[in-house]
């Protein structure tokens, strides 16, 4: 019996007679899953398809933004807010046909746009920005076009703004949220490498592939320049955020972040994008290969196989397993495993493809051991299995303890599903909307819209 299961399913079932029951059956049925079988006799009609799954959380979503109940950040921005649930649900009205979800997502835009005058980006960022505002907008214009001129403009805005942060950000002294995917360069990138992809943007792709240019130039800058005695993507304590109140007693001489959100991964894996993408700059492949080494040294192996603590202390410079990160997508071997391989596949190189495979392998094993902490994109499983491109026929015993989070009769993830989030489980980051974006991504395998805001890719 599989221990994650267990585990996962325990965090959402009451402790009650009747929850050990349906914990039982719930478990029958995963196990017959993981070896090929079908519904087992005696299983609770609550365990659903992944279509049904999707679909109910969709509706869910819906009937939040209809009733204006929605749970959501004050921002609009992608992490939290209207933006990531606009973008959740516009995906899933193009690639599923989902009608209600159309309707929702070009309401929650308009919303957005209003929430957007009271409270203005102050970054350009992916998720905490602007940069994830016009992704998400570019998103519902692709099924509704009458947002198309405003997408312009805020392209235009975007590219604009981002040109002056080259002139406004010292390399000498970068916080975390210079560099991260959440606010930073690399989610910049991220966001930028995205639109130019969109068939909507084809006026301004030239523009934004010389803003690509200049993204990668300056993450590459920061690879290559040694700030003193310390590596260039060095943070001081005087620039650890406010809400990461363990930096200072586990780091207290500063550190190296390795957590894909925030920290050298997540450089390594927009870094392998851009040149996947075929964007061109100085020293590429080559910040690209020392990133690579540089994870590689900091690496330890416990029980399951390889892994990263959450940071490394300069001083010391060696990972330690005292030290070991969640299992998610934010921090730990799943995120890491991620930007592993979107440097192999850039760099086509076997040997960081067999780091990255065994870091993968390692962080399932965890997962199936128990150590994720709850159902959503950016801590828990839905966000594993998505920057890992976990498929349903590789891993139905995963897939089906995500499926297992979700309460049909109250028509939406079950209590406990989220834990750790309070004040916005309606969003993507954190709450419902990402847990709807990962079982999408299991219908559409040849879509990696998900993965690519992850910093990950599809691995066929």
């Amino acid at each position: 019996m599989l221990v994650v299961q267990r585990h996962l399913l325990l965090r959402v079932l009451p402790d009650t007679v009747a929850g050990q029951v349906l914990l039982e059956q719930l478990q029958l049925l995963i196990d017959a899953l993981a070896t090929g079988g079908g519904a087992v006799a005696g299983a609770p009609t609550g365990v659903i398809t992944i279509a049904d799954g999707a679909a109910l959380l969709s509706r869910s979503l819906c009937a939040e933004v209809d009733a204006g109940t929605l749970r959501c950040s004050p921002a609009p921005d992608l992490a939290s807010g209207a933006a990531g649930v606009a973008w959740v649900l516009a995906r899933r009205a193009r690639l599923q046909g989902d009608d209600a979800a159309l309707r929702c997502a070009v309401e929650l835009m308009g919303r957005g746009a209003r929430q957007s005058q009271l409270h203005p980006f102050s970054s350009v960022g992916l998720f905490e920005g602007l940069g994830g505002f016009v992704l998400a907008l570019d998103e519902v214009a692709a099924v509704e076009p009458r947002y198309l001129p405003a997408l312009h403009r805020l392209v235009e805005d975007l590219a604009d703004r981002t040109h002056r942060l080259a002139y406004g950000v010292q390399i000498s002294d970068p916080a975390m949220d210079t560099y991260d995917v959440i606010r930073g360069a690399a989610g910049q990138l991220l966001a930028i490498l995205a639109l130019i992809q969109s068939p909507r943007l084809t006026d301004e792709r030239d523009m934004l592939i010389a803003l690509g240019r200049q993204r990668t130039k300056y993450l590459v800058e920061i690879v290559r320049s040694p700030r003193g005695p310390h590596l260039g993507f060095y943070v001081a304590p005087e620039f650890y955020p406010p809400h990461e109140g363990g930096f200072w007693s586990r780091y207290p001489g500063g550190q190296y972040n390795l957590g894909l959100a925030h920290g050298v991964p997540g450089i390594l894996a927009v870094l392998g994008a851009a040149s996947s993408a075929g964007i061109v700059v100085p020293d590429l492949d080559a910040s690209l290969h020392s990133l690579c080494e540089r994870l590689s040294v900091w690496s330890f192996e416990d029980e399951y196989g390889a892994d990263w603590p959450s940071g490394i202390d300069p001083q010391h410079a060696v990972g330690s397993r005292t030290d070991a990160a969640r299992t998610a997508w934010c921090y730990g071997t799943p995120g890491v495993s991620a930007a592993l391989g979107m440097a192999a596949s850039a760099l086509g190189s076997s040997s960081v493809s067999t780091l990255a495979e065994s870091a993968r392998t390692a962080a399932l094993a965890r997962v199936r051991a128990g150590h994720v902490d709850n159902a959503a994109i950016c801590h828990g499983l839905a966000g594993v299995l998505a920057c890992l491109d976990v498929t349903p026929d590789e891993a139905p015993d995963l897939v089906g303890a995500l499926l297992s989070a979700i309460d049909p009769d109250q028509h939406g993830l079950m209590r406990g599903a989220l834990e750790e989030c309070t004040a916005d489980t309606s969003g993507l980051l954190n709450g419902t909307a990402g847990v709807l974006a990962a079982l999408d991504s299991f219908q559409t395998p040849d879509d990696a819209g998900l993965q690519t805001i992850l910093g990950g890719r599809r691995r066929s």
